[in-house]
């Protein structure tokens, strides 16, 4: 028994040194992977990782909608090649949708042609059946123009606080950005 082990070492160790050499190197007993590739955005080195799924989307509140296009997000990066194109993330996505924002989300394939809907259309549209797009640009306007620092708020906080209230809102320049921070900034 132990010559077989001692045999069967020796030869992964053998098919190491000469995958090594050919730019290769294993990462597990089954799958190789070529090292003159580029390096993907979020390249890992474990492979049994398994994506959360994303909790069944109902399309009414914008905090669970962040927090499940944040999910979605990660289990493309985790997937991989599989969610490449927007076709494939609409596929996995359209899963975890309740009855009626599948309906609309049909109704927007069908007015789009089907599968034409790109990533960041699809975000549009669900933060769009979650609340209203005017509504929706009227508060965050109203919530960037009246914030500011608490005193137990790091600035780093509230940075991240302006950033996720900016990102729902037309761009503004890095200066615009620059004085806007000091201007709310507790000194």
């Amino acid at each position: 028994m132990e010559d077989i082990k001692m045999a069967w070492l020796e030869e992964e160790v053998q098919i190491l040194r000469r995958d090594n050499t050919a730019g290769k190197k294993k990462r597990t007993h089954d799958e190789v992977v070529d090292d003159s590739a580029p390096p993907t955005k979020h390249s890992s080195i474990i492979v049994d990782i398994r994506p959360i799924k994303p909790s069944i989307y109902e399309g009414k509140l914008m905090n669970s909608l962040k927090e499940d296009i944040r999910q979605c997000e990660l289990a493309f990066c985790i997937r991989g090649e599989e969610c490449v194109k927007d076709v494939d993330k609409m596929l996995y996505v359209a899963q975890f949708l309740d009855v009626e924002p599948a309906k609309a989300f049909e109704h927007l394939e069908s007015v789009n042609s089907q599968d034409k809907t790109s990533w960041q259309e699809y975000k549009m549209f669900l933060k769009d059946l979650a609340q209203d797009p005017v509504t929706r640009a009227s508060t965050m306007v109203e919530w960037y123009n009246t914030a500011c620092q608490w005193p137990s708020q790091t600035v780093t906080q509230f940075v991240n606080y302006l950033d996720e209230i900016e990102s729902e809102m037309s761009p503004y320049s890095e200066l615009q950005r620059h004085r806007h921070l000091l201007a709310k900034l507790l000194l």
